[in-house]
């Protein structure tokens, strides 16, 4: 979607057909200038895991990127934690707080049927709360067992009944923000981005959003601003790097850009096409022997990279 988006496991969900034997899976990753990655799981209609997967002959797995290692790391080890949760709710069926963490604990477990009818039924029981509207709507937008534009629209309609509630919901109005900016209305988006960082000036989803939204509307003054902003919210923010580098580009200002691609490689150097990134530009700027040293660097940090041998 040629998108600044965080990096989570579970985060987005397509439906596939498998045949009995091998299936071949094709991905296109379009943006080579953000931080690009793919890893999936196969799961059933009901979002459980299908067993026996195997990988065809002579088809090696890459190992996990430092980032992935760390992501997959700070899973919590929830076997444990959901028996004890299970056993607990069976004994308070009606405690809001005990179904919310089973919720949670079920989406970890990429169970999302089960995830979903717990966090309603937390819902059920404490409509008021605006937590429990803010964790049926991230809820709802992972039920996989469910067509894309229903969880969409049950995940809005959570997001709408917590600014019932409060009105300067931060998370509910940059989550409206970026589904109206995904859809194409930028008004809409712009008005709700608006309210947010009225509320929170730092807030960085807000302020990303803002960056972006200028950046696609072609207002270059505008996402100057907004990334100077998010820049000086978050200092060592990839996002932030990535936004600045697209607009200096867009500016014309290719020195510029070329350092934003540094920091943005600097932010986390696991990715190869950061490393790519700030190439390009060097070679734009006709700097060969500073992409000349980047390209040393990479072959230290991997000496097998095809990036740097084709280079």
């Amino acid at each position: 979607v040629n998108r600044l988006a965080a990096y989570h496991a579970r985060e987005q969900y397509v439906p596939v057909h498998l045949q009995a034997g091998w299936n071949r899976i094709m991905l296109k990753l379009y943006s080579i200038t953000q931080k690009t990655a793919v890893r999936m799981r196969i799961v059933d209609a009901a979002g459980k895991p299908l067993p026996n997967l195997e990988s065809p002959p002579g088809v090696a797995l890459l190992p996990l990127t430092a980032s992935m290692k760390q992501d997959v790391a700070s899973q919590p080890e929830t076997g444990n934690a959901l028996s004890v949760l299970q056993q607990a709710v069976g004994k308070h069926p009606r405690s809001a707080p005990l179904l919310a963490g089973l919720a949670m604990l079920y989406g970890i477990e990429f169970l999302p049927d089960k995830a979903r009818e717990a966090a309603l039924e937390a819902l059920n029981l404490e409509q008021g709360k605006i937590h429990y509207q803010l964790l049926a709507a991230r809820i709802e937008n992972r039920a996989i067992h469910l067509p894309r534009e229903v969880r969409g629209n049950n995940s809005r309609r959570h997001y709408l009944a917590a600014l019932d509630l409060d009105g300067k919901c931060v998370p509910a109005l940059t989550a409206l923000a970026e589904f109206e900016l995904n859809d194409q209305r930028p008004r809409e988006s712009l008005a709700r981005l608006e309210e947010a960082l009225a509320v929170n000036p730092g807030n960085l989803r807000a302020l990303r959003l803002r960056a972006e939204l200028a950046l696609e509307e072609d207002w270059l003054e505008e996402a100057d601003k907004w990334t100077r902003a998010l820049a000086k919210a978050s200092a060592n923010s990839l996002a932030a790097a990535l936004v600045q580098a697209r607009v200096e580009s867009r500016h014309r200002r290719p020195r510029a850009a070329a350092k934003a691609y540094q920091r943005a490689r600097m932010a986390d150097q696991s990715q190869l096409s950061l490393w790519l990134a700030e190439l390009q530009s060097y070679e734009r700027l006709g700097k060969n022997g500073t992409a000349g040293k980047l390209i040393e660097k990479l072959l230290q940090i991997s000496p097998r990279s095809e990036i740097a041998l084709v280079r």
